[in-house]
């Protein structure tokens, strides 16, 4: 597949500076509760025989037509609890309705919940913010520029096969690729430079989340910087990693729990 893209910072800032707007995406709330139209949800907590149970009482501007949008955004409130609440959760009750009346109650057990989610995020019964991973500065990928295309694949396709074989225990199969011819500013020439992507699927034994935190420890031990925010707010269960000058490497669970999708790209650059 070969598909032309412009480059759109130049006209961003043209149009910003015209007073314009454009249709593009918008940036996504970084508060999981303010994504899901909810303002300020009541969470209470109370021990009973040493069961801690929370309590989740949410209002969504997001409107649930029916019963299966009612579930569906229950269960979304309650991996967002799962994913952020500070301190144990051995009973979640998660009660959400909209502004017409929709509403769903559902009182989780923590084995449900990790059946659901995945196990906790380190740290969070205790407590404590899950700690995000750094990029090494002595890792051996720090730094490292690609020269040219070629260069950029053969790191990014080692990565994506040294990191299924060495964190996940088995070889990544290639599902596709697609290529595409770099464009400069409004001129929408061609600059001569190309990208290219590949679309891997790796199996995996057990959570799915915990694959994936434990490749984004790995990916920011190499030296690359690794963006874990959404698994952590538990709006996506995906993450991504950057190499400046190269190009960047993502996973993310799929409907099988069983294989995670991972993908490369390179950056811009000369065949």
């Amino acid at each position: 597949m070969r598909m032309r893209t412009a480059g759109a910072a130049a006209l961003l800032v043209l149009l910003a500076a015209a007073g314009c707007t454009t249709d593009g995406p918008t940036p996504k709330p970084q508060d999981p509760w303010e994504a899901a139209g909810v303002d300020s949800p009541k969470i209470t907590t109370s021990q009973t025989n040493g069961t801690t149970t929370v309590s989740v009482d949410a209002v969504t501007t997001l409107p649930l037509h029916d019963s299966k949008n009612e579930v569906g955004f229950g269960k979304r409130a309650a991996k967002i609890t799962w994913r952020n609440h500070l301190g144990g959760i051995d009973v979640l009750n998660v009660a959400i309705r909209d502004g017409d009346g929709h509403s769903n109650t559902r009182t989780w057990q923590r084995a449900e919940l990790q059946d659901a989610f995945g196990p906790r995020l380190p740290g969070l019964d205790d407590g404590r913010t899950p700690p995000r991973p750094a990029a090494n500065p002595d890792g051996p990928l720090h730094g490292h520029k690609a020269t040219a295309l070629p260069d950029a694949e053969t790191l990014l396709d080692g990565l994506v096969t040294t990191s299924s074989r060495e964190v996940l225990g088995t070889d990544p199969t290639l599902e596709g690729t697609s290529e595409d011819e770099c464009e400069s500013g409004l001129t929408g020439k061609d600059t001569g430079e190309t990208r290219h992507t590949a679309d891997f699927r790796v199996a995996v034994a057990g959570p799915p989340v915990t694959a994936l935190q434990r490749l984004a420890d790995h990916w920011a031990a190499q030296g690359l910087t690794v963006d874990v925010g959404g698994l952590l707010r538990g709006t996506e269960d995906r993450i991504r990693a950057d190499l400046e000058g190269v190009g960047w490497v993502s996973a993310e669970e799929t409907a099988d729990p069983s294989r995670l999708r991972v993908q490369r790209g390179t950056g811009c650059l000369k065949p």
